[in-house]
């Protein structure tokens, strides 16, 4: 039997953020907010870093992925330090 312990460890996978929140949405039923929350708040605040990600603050460092409804959740904007750095 392997025995692995490893704190402080994310799970990850090769799909984009933009394509993840949706895929939340449409196959757990999951809101808006609980999708967003359990990709960015809840992985910040497990690998300690919830000071300066996962969450809108003053003085937080503005890395935002906005969203629309167009009858499915779409990403259009990433926002990186503040700056657009990709309009869909």
């Amino acid at each position: 039997m392997l025995d692995l312990i490893i704190e402080k460890c994310v799970a990850g996978s090769a799909l984009k953020l933009c394509d993840a929140i949706p895929n939340v949405i449409r196959y757990a039923g999951a809101s808006l907010g609980y999708a967003i929350t359990t990709a960015t708040a809840n992985p910040a605040r497990l690998l300690g870093l919830d000071q300066g990600h996962g969450f809108l603050r003053v003085s937080g460092l503005a890395n935002l992925v906005l969203y629309r409804w167009m009858g499915h959740v779409a990403c259009y904007d990433r926002v990186i330090a503040g700056k657009v750095c990709y309009q869909a």
